[in-house]
């Protein structure tokens, strides 16, 4: 009897938790961001993020630190709506969210994600047909025959409709003709943000507030702001890319949020597995075909980027333009240290540039005139009131293994074409997916 009741235990506890042992890593990885380095390999994929909780009240995201019962901060998720064209203006009014944000320790992220779901679209343009449709069969003072014609007419555009989103949704997940370089896909954008905090009281949700109150002012001047994420919105899109294998085949997450569970541990499917490997995760599931994961990253910048030329990085649009042929995320992430602290250290390098640069031997090494160039050109953003800032870019694609490779050459074939070179982040996938995912560029990412 007491086995039997061990046994029902065990069968609910199992059902009931989070994903286990659903991560496989292969070789160490060369870093492991917030984690000691001593600490034991993680064997759950939903717990490498930090999601804890949601507070429906402030529209905040608590973000654990090195372990559950230690806090890195307090987090939140802006969607942005879609922009076409962009003045130096606007430019410059999107700068000013970053130093007037910008705290030591706060991580801000501007993600792109080109989703497959189109769900929402073909929602639309069911509903346009039938309430325009019914109200065109329930006109008054129409004859008999007007409203069966009517309704034979709206019949063909039900038909055509359907054809119509049969066509879109096969061209989201796959070619529609041999070398077709482009998908149908929901092009999103979102801003995040992590404030460093040790507890939940007034003062750190106030602090965060206020945070997200400046930048949504700013992309609120230039029509930008669309709406806060709350935890169904979060689980939506990290179920999106933590089960790949399940979007490859248009089964999207459904947008719910148990508060009785941490966040982290709803975003995994029980049967999903993620095994790792140097350049790639391959994910998987017993009914599903494998979908590998690759992060790649720029190890070479342009000297300068007009805001304009972004859109350039998301692929191109039309039939003649290099587009991503899978589902994919770009992630910008900026951070600042303490202004005063990097300042000073500033000064003492330009002071020691100047000084290679007048010396004898610098005849002999061009490279220190430019140096000294590029700090006087920073010497002067400093003395008009801006500063300096850690940036990186993050590029995750998803894709089958046999369209992976394709996959990789579009990615690079797009971002050389704005004069960047990409690179895979071998043994680095973990981090890398990491870094691309909202409110985790924090404290512990940072370092």
């Amino acid at each position: 009897m007491l086995e039997g009741l061990k046994n029902i235990k065990a069968f609910i506890e199992g059902f009931t938790a989070p994903a286990k042992l659903n991560l496989v890593e292969g070789a160490d990885d060369l870093a492991r961001p917030r984690r000691n380095a001593d600490e034991h390999i993680n064997d759950s994929l939903g717990a490498l993020f930090p999601y804890s909780s949601y507070d429906d009240i402030n529209k905040l995201f608590v973000i654990t630190g090195r372990n559950s019962e230690e806090m890195e901060g307090i987090g939140f998720v802006m969607e942005i709506n879609p922009q076409i064209g962009a003045s130096q203006e606007m430019s410059d009014s999107l700068a000013a969210i970053l130093t007037n944000a910008a705290g030591r320790g706060v991580g801000i992220q501007l993600s792109a994600f080109g989703s497959p779901d189109l769900e929402h679209l073909f929602h639309g343009m069911r509903y346009l047909i039938a309430d325009k449709g019914g109200k065109l069969l329930d006109e008054q003072g129409i004859t008999l025959a007007e409203r069966e014609s009517r309704r034979k007419r709206l019949e063909t555009l039900h038909e055509l409709n359907e054809r119509r989103i049969k066509h879109y949704r096969t061209a989201a997940t796959s070619d529609l003709f041999p070398g077709f370089p482009y998908r149908m896909r929901d092009l999103r954008s979102f801003i995040s943000a992590v404030i460093p905090c040790a507890t939940c009281d007034q003062g750190d949700l106030r602090k965060a507030a206020d945070v997200r109150e400046v930048i949504k002012s700013a992309l609120k001047n230039e029509f930008l702001y669309s709406y806060d994420w709350a935890a169904e919105d979060l689980i939506y899109f990290m179920g999106m890319l933590l089960n790949p294998h399940r979007t490859a085949t248009q089964e999207f997450p459904i947008r719910s949020y148990d508060d009785g569970k941490a966040i982290n541990a709803q975003l995994v499917m029980h049967d999903t597995r993620a095994t790792e490997g140097e350049d790639e995760i391959h994910f998987s599931s017993h009914d599903k075909e494998p979908v590998l994961m690759r992060a790649m990253s720029p190890v070479k910048y342009p000297k300068s980027l007009e805001l304009p030329n972004v859109l350039s990085l998301l692929g191109g649009s039309g039939a003649h333009a290099t587009g991503y042929p899978c589902m994919f995320v770009v992630t910008a992430g900026v951070s600042f240290d303490d202004y005063d602290k990097e300042k000073s250290t500033h000064t003492m390098k330009a002071a020691r540039a100047q000084q290679n640069a007048d010396s004898q031997i610098a005849r002999y090494m061009p490279r220190t005139a430019q140096v000294n160039e590029d700090y006087k050109i920073s010497q002067n953003i400093y003395d008009g009131g801006g500063r300096y800032c850690q940036l990186y870019h993050q590029v995750l694609l998803f894709a089958s293994e046999a369209e992976m490779g394709r996959a990789e050459q579009a990615a690079r074939s797009i971002w050389r074409s704005q004069r960047w070179e990409l690179a895979v982040d071998t043994r680095l996938q973990k981090a890398s997916l990491m870094a691309a995912c909202p409110m985790m560029y924090g404290p512990l990412m940072q370092k």
